[in-house]
């Protein structure tokens, strides 16, 4: 149990021992058998188990496996000779993951794969070859098919395993001991009552013939009828039905289908060999798993037979250790202020470059791990409501500028753009087009006819649906013009400061794109519909106070109505209809361009 793991819990809590009941869920089989061997059994109540129709499917053989919540996985192991058997009860499937290598949609590595049926009160060896991957290290993930399922062992054999359904000596010494049929049913008689008795008072698994006696049991419970009678059999049941009903109820209450997020599985770590100048073929000596120096606190954990990954994150957020905190807090800091105290977040080292308020950086990262309980809602409120970061970008001091033109210490905020989710999402907020709904599908990425390419998918909505852009699907070989434009990274890798350019190219597509001109006459549409025609000026006011959060100024209301008046006369309008919907849509659109709805001041 402690080196098996289970992504949930339909294998139940645990394995079971030999002897133990295997309940069910029908009121006519509240007991479905008991169990002869050791194993961990597939709990009925988890059969129904799915994933929702919004869940991204793997694109592997893989996808159509039902296997999230329902595997069970061994340990890692090295093959020596590539002859895994498992011993199993019921229909599975086996995945072998060889070196951590998730399996591609192909010919190849097929042999990996293994799917099986079975009967559900038969044990049976399943040989899986893997000879190919002989000096690989592996694990193996099972899922169940359709019905029950239970796994004893799995076992790396040269050759064939023993026999699955040797006789049960039991049954064998009452055959050998009865002189005729009398004494023989006599005999069995005595052996049932035996395995009844040691059902009723709990001893079964505790007996030193388990196997034995829990196989006779195991008839005794699936075939009951030769055993009751009518009036026996209804007693049974009434006493049993309390049980029933509550497991019911408790089974009630399991959501069987959710949506899923990708996540690593749990597994055992393995301490690797040392690669003598890097090269895999010149391995050293094995290499204990622990922290690095650099970045630890004291001597390393003990990792358990698991992964370490929960040991590993407690070290590291050890209070004697300061590293993580400060990390956080500048990343923070850099988002807010467009400069971390630290400039290179991504690097802390020797490379990186010195932190410009150490002091502060240390207060704020004590204040995070010991007081704020590692809240970063609390750390950005902290940030926010500072002074520092509630100054404007025009300096105050002529002096301070000239001492500090690089703005180091921090005697003003520097102006900083948006970034290009922020600025689609503002120019949906400012259209009334976004939706602010939490959670959901992702919706696909809108392709232009320019975007072409192997794996092209269907074309989503120009608009995205009004969903904020953290919920636009991501896809590599086709990512948005828009977001390329203003310094989307290309999704390779992480990363923790992205490039802030300043090109033609960011002007040509807020001037051009099909998405901005959309909700450009989206925005207008909203401003103008029932309204006063005689007011211009009161949606002139209303349409700066969405776009930049101030009114317009007199020499940009007297620009806006003079952008109006000669837009209506080209297109032929009366001076007085300056309500038109294509003219608002034509000063909404410049709005949108104008640098200060994309840029921080």
């Amino acid at each position: 149990p402690e080196q098996w793991f289970s992504d949930g819990f339909a294998f139940g809590l645990g394995p079971l021992r030999a002897g133990e009941p295997l309940l069910g869920t029908d009121a006519a089989q509240p007991l479905r058998g008991i169990l002869t061997r050791d194993a961990a059994v597939l709990d009925p109540a988890w059969r129904g188990l799915k994933t929702s129709a919004a869940t991204q499917r793997d694109s592997s053989a893989l996808g159509g496996w039902n296997r999230s919540g329902r595997t069970l996985r061994t340990p890692k192991v090295t093959l020596q000779t590539g002859g895994l058997w498992y011993l199993v009860r019921g229909a599975g499937r086996a995945y072998a993951v060889v070196d951590s290598h998730l399996i591609v949609q192909g010919p190849l590595h097929g042999k990996v794969l293994l799917e099986w049926n079975g009967k559900a009160d038969e044990w049976q060896w399943i040989r899986h070859d893997l000879a190919s991957y002989t000096g690989h290290r592996v694990h193996v993930e099972f899922t169940p098919k359709e019905g029950e399922l239970a796994i004893a062992q799995v076992a790396e054999l040269a050759g064939d395993p023993r026999p699955t359904t040797p006789s049960n000596p039991l049954v064998v010494e009452a055959i050998r001991g009865a002189a005729n049929p009398s004494a023989l049913a006599e005999a069995l008689h005595a052996q049932f009552k035996r395995a009844a008795l040691a059902m009723a008072d709990g001893s079964l698994a505790a007996e030193k013939q388990t196997a034995a006696l829990s196989e006779l049991g195991d008839f005794l419970v699936r075939r009951r009828e030769l055993f009751l009678n009518a009036e026996q059999e209804r007693g049974f049941l009434a006493v049993s039905a309390p049980l029933v009903l509550r497991r019911a109820e408790i089974a009630a209450q399991i959501k069987a289908e959710s949506a899923v997020a990708p996540a690593m599985f749990e597994g055992n770590g393995v301490d690797d060999h040392l690669l003598i100048r890097g090269s895999a073929k010149n391995p050293g000596d094995r290499v204990p798993r622990r922290l690095l120096e650099a970045i630890g606190s004291g001597r390393a954990p003990d990792y358990g037979h698991g992964s370490g990954r929960l040991e590993l994150a407690r070290q590291l957020l050890d209070a004697e250790n300061p590293f993580i905190a400060r990390v956080i807090v500048n990343r923070v800091w850099h988002h807010l202020f467009g400069r971390g105290l630290v400039p290179t977040v991504d690097n802390f080292g020797v490379m990186g470059e010195k932190p410009s308020h150490p002091e502060l950086l240390d207060f704020l990262a004590g204040r995070f791990a010991r007081e704020h309980g590692w809240s970063l809602k609390k750390l950005m409120r902290e940030m926010v409501l500072s002074r520092a970061w509630q100054m404007e970008s025009r300096p105050a001091d002529a002096r301070a500028e000239q001492i500090d033109p690089q703005n180091l210490l921090l005697h003003r905020v520097n102006v900083h753009r948006l970034e290009a989710e922020a600025i689609r999402d503002a120019i949906l907020a400012v259209s009334g087009r976004l939706d602010p709904k939490l959670g959901g599908p992702p919706v696909p990425v809108h392709l232009t006819e320019f975007m072409e390419g192997r794996g092209r998918p269907s074309s989503g909505p120009l608009d995205g649906d009004g969903r904020r852009s953290l919920y636009i699907s991501v896809r590599r070989n086709f990512l948005p013009p828009m977001m390329l434009a203003f310094d989307t990274p290309i999704p390779f890798t992480t990363i923790g400061r992205r490039n802030v350019s300043n090109v033609p190219a960011q002007a040509l597509i807020l001037m051009n794109d099909p998405f901005v001109t959309q909700q450009s006459q989206v925005w207008a549409k909203r401003l103008v519909s029932n309204r006063n025609e005689s007011a211009p000026e009161s949606l002139l006011t209303e349409a700066y106070l969405a776009a930049f959060g101030r009114p317009p100024s007199r020499s940009e209301m007297a620009q806006a109505m003079t952008f109006l008046k000669q837009h209506a006369a080209a297109k032929g309008s009366a001076p007085t209809g300056l309500l038109d919907e294509a003219l608002w849509a034509d000063l909404c659109h410049v709005l949108f361009n104008v640098k200060e709805f994309i840029y921080i001041n």
